[in-house]
């Protein structure tokens, strides 16, 4: 028998992507599932016209919320705003992606009520699919090494590195046919990784029994490491989901508002790297060896 705490609420931000919103809310209302889904999107300071149109979307819906924030909050941020509304509802699970997400599958909230995880599991990773059917979980199988952040160190050493090496790895994507997992790489039962995709990703409540929210301290960027880093601070697990299935249009909300390439974008994705470096990755010393920084593996 099917509790109350078996209901569900999905939580987004639209910032200028009305119809993305329209795709996933439609690919929301084919949905199996006993209880009525709550839809949160939050409207992220977008203009007057696609203000109206949220509106007018909820109504026809029947169970979407639009909170309209007054200002660009970024992602986590925005997803944040909306929060109240989802746990308004006693989810036993939330879903927060990117408007440009598309549930494909009319039964994933039943497979996902279907999973047995014990408690120390706090988030899922569904099996995020692009159009060129690559698979974007999991994003990170294992934290971060030592090697592999000397590596993240040199990309944003400078500007001309940066766009070298972006240059570079839009070659090797090319080349591959996309970035991501191929289908025979992945498993087909679920497994333990370190952090899922920003784009698509789901918390059960008990992630908010133990933190108010999500950790919104960047306004993009990083997302990803930071909900493993507070899984991991808490002894919590992030559990890949292959047979939770959703497709990622990849419609570029992030390049639309600093430009992939662009000056601005290495200054912030610096910053955003310094932030996680000197949080999570460096330990410091005592006084007398302060200087010495040393990576917390």
């Amino acid at each position: 028998m099917r509790t109350n705490r078996q209901k569900i609420a999905i939580v987004t931000v639209d910032y200028n992507s009305y119809q993305d919103t329209v795709r996933l809310v439609r690919s929301v209302s084919h949905l199996r599932w006993d209880h009525p889904i709550r839809v949160v999107v939050v409207n992220n300071a977008t203009d007057a016209e696609s203000k109206a149109l949220l509106d007018t979307l909820a109504e026809d819906y029947g169970n979407m919320v639009v909170c309209h924030s007054p200002t660009n909050l970024g992602y986590f941020g925005g997803l944040n705003y909306g929060l109240p509304s989802a746990l308004a509802v006693d989810p036993e699970w939330i879903i927060f992606c990117n408007a440009d997400i598309i549930f494909i599958e009319s039964d994933f909230v039943e497979r996902l009520f279907q999973l047995s995880v014990d408690e120390s599991v706090l988030a899922l990773a569904p099996d995020v699919i692009t159009r060129k059917e690559r698979h974007q979980n999991p994003f990170f199988l294992k934290r971060p090494s030592r090697a592999r952040w000397l590596i993240y160190d040199i990309y944003f050493s400078c500007y001309a590195v940066f766009r070298l090496m972006l240059l570079a790895n839009d070659l090797t994507k090319f080349l591959v046919g996309g970035r991501g997992w191929k289908p025979s790489q992945l498993p087909d039962i679920p497994m333990d990784i370190y952090a899922p995709h920003g784009a698509c990703f789901i918390l059960n409540k008990r992630y908010f029994d133990i933190y108010p929210r999500l950790d919104d301290t960047l306004m993009l960027y990083g997302e990803e490491i930071i909900l493993a880093e507070t899984v991991r601070a808490v002894g919590g697990r992030i559990l890949y989901v292959p047979g939770l299935k959703v497709l990622h249009n990849q419609s570029g909300n992030i390049a639309r508002h600093l430009g992939r390439s662009s000056y601005h974008a290495f200054q912030v994705e610096r910053e955003v790297h310094r932030y996680l470096t000197q949080r999570y990755f460096l330990q410091r010393g005592t006084r007398k060896d302060n200087a010495k920084a040393k990576y917390i593996g």
